[in-house]
Order: C-alpha cells, then structure tokens, then sequence
C-alpha cells in the first residue's frame, strides 16, 4: 500500500494551528506561505484570505518573485494586507519578503503547510482526475521542494508561524469518494 492514506483525511481539523489564530492579526500585515506544490496553498489564499481582503501574490501568475515583491510593496502602501501564495522552501526564498515588508515597518507570519510530499502528490492526481485546471506536478519538483526546505524559524524575521492543516472541501459526494481512493501507486 502508499505510504499516503487518503482515507484518514478528515475535515474534523482545525485549519490552523494553533486553532486561535486570526486572520488578519494586524492591521496591516504580509503573509508568506511555506508548502508543497498541492498542499492548499492557492485555495487558502483565494478563498480564505481574499475572503479578508488580502492580495494574494503568486509567482506562477506573475512571472517572478520580483514582480512578487512589487505587488507586496504597492499593496501595502495602499494599506491592504498581502498573501505570499509561492512554495518557499528556504530562508533565501522567505527573506526578499520579509525585507521588503520590514523596511516598510510591517509584520510579517509565516503559514506552514502541514500536508506530506505523498498527500500533496495524491491531491495532484486528484486534481487531474477531477478535470481541474492545473497543471500536472513532476517528482522532480517535489524532490527539489523537499530537497531545499528549511523549517522556518522566528529568527528569520518572522513574527508568528502558523502550522496550516488540510481541510477538505468537496462539492459533491462523488468527489469525496473519489479523492479518499488510492490514486499513488506505491
């Protein structure tokens, strides 16, 4: 059997940990999310941050982590609040945002994706087989994701980190119980 067990998933969880967190904590804040390509990180952003008002930036749309920061930076000097939607596996990554909003005087969370390299390979598949609008994510990108993460620390700059559990959603029946299916071979 997969090592990812799709059966397990539950809805049951808090999406964030700790369940207290708010969203937005500040006033003025930029968000910088930390995950696997498929571990919920433009649904989150599209719906429940944008939901809250928050420009969602997301280097897939845009081109490159510097149209990123240009985004971040005329957002927040419009007073909105900024969602980092990229995969940012290392310090690197996380710091050309966490500058950008310091000199700006503005706080900066980290949100972590706490969804497996197997579960966010499964929700790929899932989304293949569901006829969603995305693209297909090679082994090689979760390889190279997994092989340059670095856990984010508060000494990077941030001023929270926040762990993101995976909630599912399903618009019907039929795609819940095609989602808790084995769709990774071993």
């Amino acid at each position: 059997m997969p090592e990812f067990d799709p059966r397990t998933v539950s809805d049951s969880v808090s999406l964030f940990d700790p369940p207290s967190t708010k969203v937005p904590k500040h006033e003025l804040e930029v968000i910088v999310f930390v995950g696997y390509p498929g571990s919920g990180k433009s649904f989150l952003a599209s719906t429940h941050f944008a939901a809250a008002g928050y420009v969602q930036a997301n280097r897939d749309t845009v081109g490159s982590w510097q149209k990123c920061i240009s985004i971040m930076e005329k957002s927040l000097q419009e007073g909105k609040n900024v969602v980092i939607d990229n995969t940012n596996p290392d310090v690197e990554s996380r710091q050309r945002y966490i500058l950008a909003a310091k000199k700006l005087k503005v706080p900066v969370r980290c949100f972590v994706f706490n969804v497996s390299k197997d579960h966010c390979r499964h929700n790929n598949k899932y989304r293949t087989f569901s006829g969603a609008n995305h693209e297909s994510i090679s082994d090689m990108v979760y390889n190279m994701y997994k092989s340059k993460y670095v856990e984010p620390t508060l000494k990077e700059g941030f001023d929270d980190i926040v762990k993101v559990n995976f909630v599912p959603s399903f618009r019907t029946t039929k795609d819940e119980e095609m989602y808790k299916m084995f769709l990774l071979e071993k």
